[in-house]
């Protein structure tokens, strides 16, 4: 479930509405954030922050493109290798293109039935 909901509670007679928000970043296992960093920068992803312990510790990152935002993680106990992440865009037809036109390789595939 995502997005946004509202409830009605009554306090002291007085309906009071409470905005009920959900916000899921997935987190994508990265063996090198160094080594990803030009992919997710190639679809147009920007790097929002990075945090490590120390030098030699795991990187773990955020990334955003347009108020989408994923989470690229070294530390093995955080999740494994793989991940099927779905987004909502407006349309992905302008976005296949804009990645096309940036030379990013790409192959579309013909819906059928």
């Amino acid at each position: 479930m995502s997005g946004s909901s509202e409830t009605t509670s009554t306090t002291a007679g007085h309906d009071v509405c409470e905005a009920i928000m959900q916000v899921v970043v997935p987190a994508i296992r990265v063996k090198s954030y160094l080594a990803s960093k030009p992919f997710y920068g190639a679809i147009g992803f920007k790097e929002q922050w990075t945090h490590q312990f120390q030098s030699d510790f795991p990187i773990f990152a955020s990334v955003e493109r347009d108020g989408m935002q994923i989470f690229l993680t070294e530390h093995a106990g955080d999740c494994e290798f793989g991940a099927l992440v779905h987004f909502n865009v407006a349309s992905v037809d302008a976005i296949f293109e804009e990645l096309r036109f940036a030379g990013y390789p790409l192959q579309s595939h013909q819906a059928t039935g």
